[in-house]
């Protein structure tokens, strides 16, 4: 936490035209320069001759990690990779089990299809006329 305090007091001292990208991006929400409502032009402290930055009355927060600590990054990123293989492992086994399956219903189709006798056109007509009639 003390380094990002340390980062928006390096903000508020270095000079605006030399922020670099992510330096702008923290700047745009957390911080303002002071502007001449006349002018436009900023504001320079007279003790420093830096320009004067305040704090925005509304900091956007959100580049700042919260709920977050350092120390629990690295054993969560462990758990994460112990997760991750498990599921990899757990899609492995799936696979295997939908090949066997398959093949299984492919043997199952195969001697259903050896055993009965295929229809003729004429088996088929009459077992749809025997059926039209009962309805």
């Amino acid at each position: 936490m003390w380094k990002y305090l340390f980062f928006l007091v390096y903000l508020k001292e270095r000079d605006f035209e030399d922020y670099s990208g992510g330096e702008s991006f923290v700047f745009e929400r957390t911080l303002k320069l002071e502007k001449d409502p006349n002018t436009h032009e900023p504001i320079h402290d007279s003790d420093t001759g830096k320009e004067l930055k305040v704090a925005k009355p509304k900091m956007d927060l959100l580049w700042f990690p919260q709920r977050d600590a350092m120390v629990l990054k690295n054993s969560r990123s462990s758990a994460d990779q112990e997760l991750i293989q498990k599921l990899q492992r757990f899609e492995e086994q799936n696979n295997k089990l939908t090949q066997l399956l398959s093949s299984q219903v492919n043997v199952v189709a195969l001697s259903h299809r050896r055993r009965s006798p295929p229809r003729s056109s004429c088996d088929l007509f009459r077992v749809c006329n025997s059926q039209s009639l009962l309805n």
